[in-house]
């Protein structure tokens, strides 16, 4: 899902510190990188993909487990994502 500057995927290990580093550093609270995956299932959902394939999960139980609160009014457009990532960033 995300690559180093050689093209390779992180290991998970290297994907929770930058993750953990982020979340320190722009004082997020109260959010799991899953809650990512439960708002773009229940995005499918709305746009009539199949959201058990999309997740991978192997039953339509497990996929009705995420919640279906995760849907948002849009205000407009967003401004650009702003990802700096510096490898020896402290």
């Amino acid at each position: 899902m995300f690559c180093n500057r050689r093209g390779k995927p992180y290991a998970a290990i290297g994907f929770d510190s930058i993750w953990q580093r982020y979340v320190k550093k722009d004082n997020i609270q109260d959010f799991r990188f899953h809650y990512i995956r439960a708002k773009s299932i229940t995005d499918a959902e709305d746009k009539g993909i199949n959201p058990k394939k999309l997740s991978g999960h192997k039953t339509s139980q497990m996929v009705d487990r995420y919640p279906k609160t995760r849907k948002f009014e849009k205000l407009g457009k967003a401004p650009p994502a702003r990802f700096e990532h510096t490898a020896y960033e402290s």
